[in-house]
């Protein structure tokens, strides 16, 4: 039985790291069946389910408030894009919460080498108001979005030590009453000259390699900050502490308890407001953040902090191919599970391709790992328009953020519904996410951690047997009989995920309450073959490629083009124009497939849909 085991288990399980994420997070998985007996969760998970209907019925009279803050799009503030992208950004987005900051203003529009490397506060305040972080502030203020800023990398003239920006702006400022006169500086230009209303963190996954130094010395500066700035806008709202992590502790010294309790306990200490908690979660599952809220919320009371909200200001499938269809449905069940838990905010990594995790292709738009929403020259993604569909849902050409309304239907594991009325359209979203490659990895880690959990096991015995695997060592004859046991639960979850990654889904929509007579009924959608620019480019590339997205197909022919007459002509404007005009295209942009006038006469419109796997279906039933 032994050898049996090694495929299913011990040989995913290997991935080691990825586990010991997922363990020292403390949190369990959708599928997780955690007051029940191991023996149950086995024998009821082995019999492998296939797609079958699923019946969804949507009360359009069921209102339950405003449709939640967390489904509209947070984003990092970095390289300002050119005018055509960023009016069409606005147009199409409905703005959550804008996470930005001097380390991230990676090219100041009046000075190339950016705000985080300029030699004096002077230079600094001046550059400031022209800088991409300014630019990104109004903007975003202007469209209703919320603007957080980051007190994140220690400037110039106030390091400990010189060289690398990455290295050095990390390390603690050398000077506590300098760096009070630098945040007053931002918080008075904020708040006297951009008359904007801006809310604070101090730093950024100080619990990392990104902060040099001991816990304590975070926890000062972190003080200074919430005084300058509250020195300046005494209604300002603070926020942190941005752990990398929820349970996150990495720094100097051993720490007992992660940073967000250290950070809790020191505000109250020192009688610092506090407005939000936040941290980041990078996970390739739909995570259920209930545990996470659970003991935050506990936390916070210990401390005497009753009313905060909660924010999870960075988050993203890291080690997923953001280029196509998979991470656009992926988004809509993570963002579902976050409203539910409590969490009121987010901020999506990435906006833009600053970060890549993985080999650039010279002749492709498209990067392998490439980390954002668009492409490197500002085409879309299918996930671009996933949050396009989520801010339709939410009411975004209504003129009014719409009220969301009740959905019943059976609890599927893999279709997400969503649904909204506003003040002229009733909305259904349903997102068919099935995981496949580096998320079916991850959702297997999943189910194998909640099996060891519904056996008993605590989540430090799993770091202890996570770092036992990582290291090579033996593991102990109960914990090979425990995973042994899990096996069959493995085995069935990945042959009921194939069997969904091969089959469209068969959807019954159900919409009660509406108003009888002739209505408008518009259906978008984004899967393989619709509103994806990466399959798009795919389908033309002249010559086959093992690569996901293509190479020298219509998208990659056409930004070279550009990119070479703008170049020649010396015109900026003109790439952007043309990348406009991509992004307008029908097989890129957010795509209407029907459009059709529908009577009702009993007040309820029905239909039923079919959904290949990672599609995202918009129904909109108009007046």
């Amino acid at each position: 039985m032994q050898k049996k085991i090694l495929p299913a288990i011990l040989l995913l399980l290997s991935i080691g790291l990825v586990f010991f994420v997922f363990a020292k997070k403390g949190q369990v998985g959708n599928n997780t069946p955690s007051e029940r007996a191991p023996a149950e969760v086995v024998e009821e998970e082995s019999a492998v389910r296939s797609p079958s209907v699923l019946h969804v019925a949507v009360d359009a009279n069921a209102r339950m408030g405003e449709m939640p803050h967390v489904f509209r799009l947070g984003a990092l503030g970095m390289k300002w894009p050119g005018a055509p992208v960023a009016e069409r950004f606005f147009k199409d987005q409905l703005p959550g919460e804008l996470f930005v900051g001097w380390n991230l203003d990676f090219a100041s529009r009046l000075d190339p080498g950016g705000l985080a490397d300029l030699p004096s506060l002077d230079a600094f305040l001046k550059t400031l108001p022209s800088s991409n972080m300014a630019l990104w502030a109004k903007e975003w203020h202007r469209a209703g979005g919320e603007v957080t800023v980051s007190a994140f990398c220690t400037p110039k003239w106030l390091r400990t030590v010189t060289g690398d920006l990455d290295t050095n702006c990390h390390n603690p400022p050398k000077d506590l009453t300098g760096w009070n006169t630098y945040i007053r500086g931002i918080a008075s230009y904020f708040q006297d000259t951009a008359k904007i209303p801006v809310g604070y963190h101090t730093w950024d996954e100080s619990d990392s390699h990104f902060f040099r130094g001991p816990l304590k010395e975070y926890l000062d500066l972190h003080k200074a900050t919430v005084e300058a700035v509250r020195s300046v806008d005494p209604q300002a709202k603070i926020f942190g502490p941005n752990s990398a992590a929820f349970l996150g502790e990495n720094f100097e010294e051993d720490l007992e308890k992660p940073l967000v309790y250290h950070f809790l306990e020191y505000s109250r200490k020192h009688d610092l407001p506090l407005d939000g908690l936040t941290w980041h979660i990078f996970s390739l599952v739909p995570e259920t953040y209930d545990d996470d809220v659970a003991q935050a919320r506990a936390w916070a009371k210990e401390f005497g902090y009753t009313d905060l909200a909660f924010d999870i200001n960075s988050w993203g499938p890291l080690d997923a191919n953001y280029n196509t269809e998979e991470v656009a449905a992926f988004v809509v069940p993570v963002l579902d599970e976050m409203q539910r838990a409590g969490i009121e905010r987010h901020v999506f990594f990435n906006l833009f391709e600053h970060w890549q995790g993985g080999e650039v292709t010279p002749d492709s738009e498209f990067t392998e790992g490439g980390l954002g929403i668009f492409t490197k020259d500002f085409v879309i993604k299918p996930v671009y328009n996933s949050f396009r569909a989520l801010a339709l849902l939410s009411g975004k050409t209504d003129g009014k953020i719409a009220d969301r309304v009740g959905v019943s239907m059976p609890d599927d594991g893999y279709v997400t519904v969503v649904a909204s009325r506003g003040a002229n359209h009733t909305r259904v979203l349903i997102a068919n996410f099935v995981p496949s490659g580096k998320f079916l990895e991850a959702s297997l880690l999943s189910v194998a951690r909640a099996c060891l959990v519904a056996d008993g096991y605590s989540m430090e015995e799993l770091r202890a047997m996570a770092g036992e695997m990582r290291k090579g060592e033996v593991l102990s004859p109960k914990a090979k009989t425990d995973l042994e046991k899990c096996s069959p639960h493995v085995d069935a979850k990945k042959s009921e995920m194939l069997n969904f990654s091969k089959t469209p889904r068969e959807v019954s929509v159900a919409v009660s309450n509406l108003s009888t007579g002739k209505h408008t009924v518009k259906k978008y959608l984004i899967d393989a073959e619709h509103s994806n620019s990466c399959r798009y480019n795919k389908s033309t590339e002249p010559r086959p490629t093992d690569t996901a997205c293509g190479v020298g197909g219509a998208i990659d022919k056409e930004v070279a083009k550009v990119k070479q007459e703008a170049i020649k002509k010396q015109d900026r404007d003109l790439f952007f124009r043309a990348v406009d005009a991509i992004n307008n295209k029908k097989e890129v942009a957010l795509e209407t497939v029907s459009e059709e006038s529908v009577n009702i006469a009993d007040t309820t419109y029905t239909e039923t849909v079919f959904l290949q796997p990672n599609a995202v279906l918009l129904i909109e039933i108009g007046a």
